[in-house]
């Protein structure tokens, strides 16, 4: 008998877990190449004891855009402190996450290394269709403008953030650390772009524009593209439509397929890409169901707008 698991992941690696040490190059996409003139970055991974690596990411210039611990390289699960930096070393970023959430204090910076933002993540139970879900929200201690002048201090005062222009790109005010009120944002012409309200933090409703005026309602800030009818109804397409080629079959050819696309605004699947295959009879077949699922898709949505996404999808082959 043979069984088809999916599970969702972000990043993955082939490096063995013996190797002490590695450097895997990477396509822009997140796929590893072995191909360095092709390659978008790379990573310095190092083994610390059986269940702790510690990454440094390079572009491939050589400059360094991130540092921290993992728990696990396939996936590739960040866990403990880490570090993000400009490319002119400083560091833009530093905080922890746990099991490849982020969690706890977290402190950003100014590329001339002045403090920009410090708080504190926390996780709140929300209700949603019934069901309770753990909402993540940052929780903002103090805040500074690009000038060093403070708009937010122990949680209380006025947030603004701008274009690198200089623009103002949004507003809106911080009551014991979290959003409150009316927030507004704008397009880089000065432009409403939306207009948001608040309380203790949560996002009670919410209204965007677009470019020809049209207006859209919403009540989350940003929805990941997800399959038609849920995560559920994807495991019962995959389950009724996947066919185990009979040649692995007869070659007990199994393993998982890494897939990644892209969700469209009109929910139809685009640029395909495999990260990691066994074997190129899998490979073909996982192609093949992912393209009977086009158009079966919900894009994603920001701030209530159709946006592009990109989604991972392993498909496990297991005889």
């Amino acid at each position: 008998m043979k069984y088809l698991f999916f599970l969702p992941l972000v990043v993955w690696s082939s490096i063995q877990a013996y190797s002490q040490s590695a450097r895997i190059y990477y396509l822009k996409n997140g796929s590893e190449t072995q191909d360095k003139t092709k390659a978008h970055y790379y990573r310095d991974i190092n083994k610390i004891d059986s269940k702790t690596y510690f990454s440094t990411q390079y572009s491939v210039e050589g400059i360094k855009q991130s540092e921290g611990y993992l728990e696990s390289l396939d996936p590739y699960v960040l866990h403990g402190e880490n570090k993000t930096y400009y490319p002119n070393n400083q560091v833009a970023q530093e905080g922890k996450y746990e099991h490849g959430r982020i969690i706890g204090e977290w402190v950003r910076y100014y590329s001339n290394g002045q403090l920009k933002e410090k708080g504190k993540y926390v996780t709140t139970p929300l209700k949603q269709e019934g069901t309770y879900v753990n909402q993540q929200r940052f929780v903002l201690e103090a805040y500074k403008d690009s000038t060093g002048k403070t708009l937010v201090e122990n949680g209380m005062g006025e947030y603004k953030s701008y274009y690198p222009d200089g623009k103002l790109y949004m507003t809106g005010a911080y009551e014991k650390g979290e959003k409150t009120g009316l927030w507004t944002g704008y397009f880089p012409n000065q432009e409403k772009y939306f207009e948001e309200s608040y309380k203790k933090g949560m996002l009670q409703s919410g209204i965007s524009y677009d470019s020809l005026g049209n207006t859209y309602k919403y009540s989350q800030v940003e929805q990941i593209g997800e399959f038609l009818g849920g995560t559920n109804q994807m495991y019962y397409f995959l389950s009724k439509n996947i066919r185990y080629p009979k040649e692995a079959l007869a070659s007990k050819t199994e393993g998982r397929v890494f897939l990644a696309f892209d969700i469209e605004k009109d929910g139809s699947v685009s640029n395909i890409t495999i990260l990691k295959s066994p074997d190129q009879l899998l490979t073909r077949e996982a192609v093949r169901v992912l393209l009977l699922m086009n158009d079966h898709w919900v894009p994603g949505r920001l701030r209530g707008q159709p946006v592009k996404t990109r989604y991972n999808l392993p498909m496990a082959f297991k005889l």
